[in-house]
């Protein structure tokens, strides 16, 4: 195929990763971890202590529901059954469209803020109904818009947890991806005016194999074809011959 001059990735010998199955492979994946930055470590202590405070407010959000509110203690299971945890899970499956519409930060304080004015008016009210409408609902909004803050920390900082094979297989991929090309198969045809004009026939991808231009890709896309248009990964096209 053709000669279009770019410059091209040269393979290099490299070591191929080893895949580990059974139980070393189940181990690995958490021995991992030994090299992990220090905040993903902090973000894994955040998410436990944050279900292990979700599993404990259960508990006595129904304890505060039937002493300090009035209600049975079926009603108040029921409450927090039926009422608090959908409402987490719902406003927490929210809280990522309006993460991605005010960004992830402005999302972390307003959820800080609408906790504390939560909490402070279950602090101090014995009114159910303000309990429940300005307090408890409240919680479960600002609680849910904390679930982003974590969810964007932990691949941000696993980055650095990955195994020797897997740094190499992305190192590999990203020298390699330059020299990935975009062929396009043409065939002329001409209308009854005698105008000649293109007919898409196929398309593939391809790679440079040399500083040439010499483009290697499959037979299909080549054939029955007049001419051919490369696109490489700086989305620059040239005609090939």
């Amino acid at each position: 195929m053709a000669d279009p001059t770019k410059q091209s990735f040269t393979p290099e010998d490299s070591i191929a990763p080893v895949e580990m199955n059974g139980l070393h492979g189940f181990i690995s994946k958490f021995t991992v971890l030994k090299g992990a930055q220090r905040e993903l470590w902090l973000t894994f202590l955040i998410k436990f202590l944050l279900y292990t405070a979700y599993s404990i407010t259960n508990k006595t959000m129904v304890l505060w529901l039937s002493k300090d509110l009035g209600f049975s203690d079926q009603a108040a299971g029921a409450l927090v059954g039926w009422f608090w945890a959908p409402s987490m899970t719902v406003f927490t499956l929210l809280a990522g469209s309006l993460t991605d519409a005010i960004g992830l930060r402005r999302t972390f304080f307003l959820g800080v803020g609408i906790c504390t004015i939560a909490r402070s008016v279950m602090a101090v009210t014995t009114i159910p109904w303000l309990a429940l409408a300005c307090g408890v609902l409240p919680l479960a909004v600002g609680e849910a818009l904390g679930s982003p803050v974590l969810l964007a920390a932990t691949p941000a900082f696993a980055a650095a947890a990955l195994q020797p094979e897997e740094e190499n297989t992305i190192a590999v991929f990203r020298e390699a991806s330059p020299s990935v090309v975009f062929v396009t198969n043409v065939a002329l045809g001409q209308n009854q005016y005698m105008d000649e004009f293109a007919i898409p026939q196929g398309a593939g991808s391809g790679f440079v194999w040399d500083k040439q231009g010499h483009i290697v890709t499959n037979y299909h896309v080549v054939q029955g074809g007049d001419a051919f248009l490369v696109t490489f990964d700086d989305q620059t096209q040239v005609q090939a011959k």
